[in-house]
């Protein structure tokens, strides 16, 4: 007779190819979307998404896990870039000494949330290598992806390759600013 786990059970991983991923418009129904974070849930079960989209701060996407046709998370991005004096504590990354910048142009991942009934079930995974291919197909040039982590998703984006950038302006702060560099990861293209 077997005992019974104290572990929780494993769900099955959600495929990539069963995921659909669209445009956020305001007759979509989120009402039932439900996170961990307060900030995040409430981004997109009140106005406030709505008015993120109006005044272009940023392209929100809500993701569908097709065989039950349920919201299961979603993103926001906009195109920006980061300081190149940032990565002066970063030894891994580097651009060429002829080339002269001042910044390192990326896509900022403002948001980006799962709901709590599809956690652990590879959907975020799915959906910063979504991101990538967004980023390396786009017209404009992106080299990062770049958000502020929530001190709780940290360890979720470090395992995936997102490195802290640690800058005396920064320490101050609650989240930390990550990055990863598209250049040094080329499986990261979006393909499912």
């Amino acid at each position: 007779m077997a005992l019974p786990s104290s572990e929780p059970e494993r769900v099955p991983p959600i495929r990539a190819e069963d995921l659909r991923i669209e445009p956020f418009r305001e007759t979509a129904d989120v009402r039932e979307f439900d996170c961990d974070c307060k900030e995040l849930k409430d981004f997109l079960t009140t106005a406030e998404v709505a008015d993120y989209e109006k005044k272009n701060l940023g392209k929100t996407y809500l993701v569908y896990w097709q065989p039950e046709g349920a919201l299961v998370a979603y993103f926001t991005i906009s195109s920006d870039s980061l300081r190149f004096d940032y990565f002066k504590s970063v030894k891994s990354f580097s651009i060429p000494g002829e080339i002269r910048t001042n910044t390192i142009p990326g896509i900022l991942i403002g948001r980006l949330a799962v709901d709590n009934r599809f956690k652990r079930r590879d959907v975020g995974t799915h959906l910063l290598r979504y991101i990538a291919g967004l980023a390396l197909s786009a017209p404009a040039a992106a080299r990062i992806l770049f958000l502020e982590a929530y001190p709780s998703a940290l360890d979720f984006y470090q395992r995936r390759g997102f490195i802290t950038i640690e800058h005396q302006k920064l320490k101050k702060r609650r989240n930390r600013l990550i990055y990863f560099d598209l250049t040094t990861h080329p499986d990261w293209d979006g393909n499912r």
